[in-house]
């Protein structure tokens, strides 16, 4: 006969397997789990990644979830935190896991490159496919893309407004991050030379006829200049 301590024990350990997710972690929560390191961050690559793509793109984000933690990862890190009152600095530490857990909406939803291209072409009325290709080159269109400077700012949006020119416009970075706001705003610099000297490399690049040596998405540095 088996003795009513062993009977104990037996029920115990089944409890604990059957509430581990298919991961082996604790409540399935695999990020807060001891197989994955205390933060998470650019550079790896593994299953702790992969949970956490998986996590942003549940929340709407839009990237491959391929295990490696790379810009276009840490892009969508950043914006989920800022959009979740956390230091947004794309690091994942405990407070961005447990968010990122308990998260039920979608704070990574975002317009389409169509509907963005819509839009620049409705604003800047005077010169649409020039702004079109600007905003093409700076952000892929990408109305979530989020760049960082040397100097500890950033730059956001479809235009990628540089932070120091979000203070002059009275803006915020969740501003530069809703794209009609943003447009509208570049629309504003553009308005101050009417014509796009605030996004110089890239308009360079639109008038010899490129784009730039852009590389894949996610892995492209500013194109325009500090004030862009």
């Amino acid at each position: 006969m088996v003795s009513a301590g062993v009977a104990v024990a037996l029920l115990v350990g089944k409890a604990l397997t059957s509430s581990a997710g298919s991961n082996g972690a604790p409540d399935g929560r695999l990020l807060l789990s001891s197989r994955c390191p205390v933060v998470v961050s650019m550079g790896q690559s593994d299953a702790c990644v992969h949970e956490l793509q998986s996590l942003l793109a549940r929340a709407g984000g839009e990237l491959d979830i391929d295990g490696a933690f790379g810009p276009a990862t840490q892009m969508r890190v950043v914006v989920f935190q800022l959009r979740s009152g956390l230091t947004a600095n794309g690091s994942v530490d405990e407070r961005t896991k447990r968010a990122l857990y308990e998260n039920e909406g979608k704070p990574l939803d975002t317009w389409t490159p169509e509907r963005v291209t819509r839009r620049i072409r409705e604003v800047f009325t005077e010169d649409p496919e020039r702004a079109v290709g600007i905003a093409d080159c700076a952000s892929y269109l990408d109305p979530l893309y989020t760049l960082p400077n040397a100097n500890a700012t950033r730059n956001w949006g479809v235009f990628q407004l540089y932070d120091g020119t979000l203070r002059k416009l009275g803006g915020t970075r969740e501003q530069a991050l809703d794209p009609d706001w943003n447009i509208r705003a570049a629309h504003r610099l553009w308005a101050l030379t009417h014509d796009f000297s605030a996004w110089k490399a890239c308009d360079r690049a639109y008038r010899a006829g490129s784009k730039g040596d852009k590389g894949t998405k996610g892995d492209k540095g500013a194109m325009g200049t500090k004030g862009s």
